[in-house]
């Protein structure tokens, strides 16, 4: 797809394109619990720079890299595509 077009026509799709490559933090919160079932997700950000605290029973046992990592995994090529910056904190369950 071609991020614009020569014609006033293209328009919405411009904006919609725009409007989908920028995720909200309600969007980011439900990818990372889809994918990390019974985590607990808190998620601040404007829309291109976001900060996020996860809880999840599965970082146990895990160095806070690989703890990160399953956190990229499960957002998947959304870090690539759609997310600019994401800084995490990641915790286990007390």
């Amino acid at each position: 797809m071609k991020p614009y077009r020569d014609s006033w026509s293209g328009a919405g799709t411009i904006v919609g394109l725009i409007f989908r490559i920028m995720p909200t933090p309600e969007d980011i919160k439900g990818w990372i619990e889809q994918n990390l079932p019974g985590s607990q997700v808190d998620i601040s950000g404007d829309g291109r720079h976001f900060e996020a605290v996860v809880v999840y029973a599965g970082f146990e046992g895990k160095n806070r890299i690989q703890q990160q990592q399953m956190v990229y995994a499960a957002l998947g090529d959304k870090m690539d595509e759609e997310i600019h910056a994401l800084s995490m904190r990641t915790l286990t369950p007390q």
